[in-house]
């Protein structure tokens, strides 16, 4: 049962992964989102694995959660002193576990997850994006700042009557229209430690080429500029979208295990099962 129960909801996860992976479009997901799916893959290890593991320790409970257990299980597993430790061991690690959760869920509205997509069509449509917004940003390796529209009025005397800062402001508007694959930190330029002070917004970019996956950590849960470039992504998922992408494959044979796995185990339960019965 406990095999049955860990296996399921991995063999799921691992279909609905092949079928995102092999799609013709990139997918945009919130984090919450995300960790929510994590969440129900590995939720038969957390709720049967962990406890069949903390009470492994009991004959009772090791006969309880392979079926086994005669009669009525509660009738004596209730009376046991033993057992009344494992029944608190189990709530405190139930706790521990929904507490955990809630908190990782909490955290991870800060980010957005991209899936199936080719990261150098990605680094070219996200420059794209900001250029098309009219937002004044920086960018030094996988970290991009934008600067407020206010504080940048400000600073538009400050820029008349210094050309190097033109320079530096023209260099990073421009560095969109470079090709994706010079898009890095050296191809943008750095502002002075005035205009940097005045930037408010950031955004850490984490691209696995070799997975086809992105995550955004952006510095606010919602407002500017977060839900305008989600949005544009959203629309650009087509362009976004991996032409070749082998890891739904690979997910797909990894589900089909995991079936192949719980097909094995449920038939030899249940010819065992018929064989004590008959004896």
């Amino acid at each position: 049962m406990v095999f049955f129960v860990c296996l399921l909801p991995l063999a799921l996860y691992c279909l609905f992964l092949a079928w995102i992976n092999g799609s013709r479009r990139a997918w945009v997901v919130s984090g919450g989102w995300d960790f929510a799916g994590i969440l129900c893959a590995v939720s038969g290890l957390l709720l049967a694995g962990g406890p069949a593991i903390l009470t492994g320790l009991s004959e009772d409970w090791r006969a309880f959660w392979i079926g086994m257990f005669p009669g009525r299980p509660w009738a004596r597993l209730g009376t046991d002193s033993p057992t009344h430790a494992y029944l608190l061991l189990g709530i405190a690690y139930i706790g521990l576990v929904v507490l955990l959760a809630g908190l990782t869920l909490w955290r991870r509205r800060y980010t957005t997850v991209l899936y199936n997509l080719d990261a150098e069509a990605f680094e070219a449509v996200l420059a794209q994006v900001m250029q098309g917004l009219g937002l004044s940003w920086v960018r030094s390796g996988n970290l991009i700042c934008w600067q407020p529209r206010v504080a940048s009025e400000s600073n538009a005397e400050v820029k008349r009557k210094n050309p190097s800062s033109v320079l530096a402001e023209t260099a990073i508007q421009l560095s969109p229209a470079l090709p994706p694959s010079e898009l890095t930190a050296e191809s943008v330029a750095v502002r002075d430690l005035d205009h940097l002070a005045a930037v408010t917004q950031t955004l850490r970019v984490e691209l696995n080429p070799s997975l086809h996956y992105a995550c955004l950590h952006w510095s606010t849960v919602h407002g500017w500029p977060r839900q305008t470039i989600e949005e544009e992504l959203n629309r650009c998922r087509v362009q976004l979208h991996a032409q070749e992408n082998p890891l739904g494959f690979w997910l797909l044979v990894v589900a089909t295990l995991f079936i192949l796995g719980l097909f094995i185990g449920m038939s030899t339960v249940l010819i065992l099962t018929i064989s004590t019965n008959r004896g």
